[in-house]
């Protein structure tokens, strides 16, 4: 049973990371795709903050932090932050 659960979780993380078309309403509701998490990576701190589900999308449903829109710009920008950055850039604005 642990080794189904480690395999699906591994199986749709990587499916929300790539870039193929996956995309299902029933899928969807439950799952997280690749066209809701790439709105997580979005540049726009208002749309990073959101849709947080690596493989159940399903809990930011339930706590209103899912949103569904196209997302065009993705990444950290041109310079990669430092580590000090990366992780105190949850509690600034």
């Amino acid at each position: 049973m642990g080794a189904a659960f480690v395999s699906l979780t591994a199986v749709t993380a990587l499916l929300a990371h790539s870039n193929l078309r996956l995309n299902s309403a029933i899928v969807g509701w439950f799952f997280t795709t690749n066209r809701f998490h790439i709105h997580h990576h979005s540049h726009v701190i208002s749309e990073s903050n959101t849709n947080y589900g690596c493989v159940c999308i399903i809990w930011d449903r339930l706590f209103g932090t899912f949103h569904d829109a196209d997302t065009k710009d993705t990444g950290i920008g041109n310079v990669q932050p430092s580590y000090k950055n990366i992780f105190t850039l949850p509690f600034k604005q």
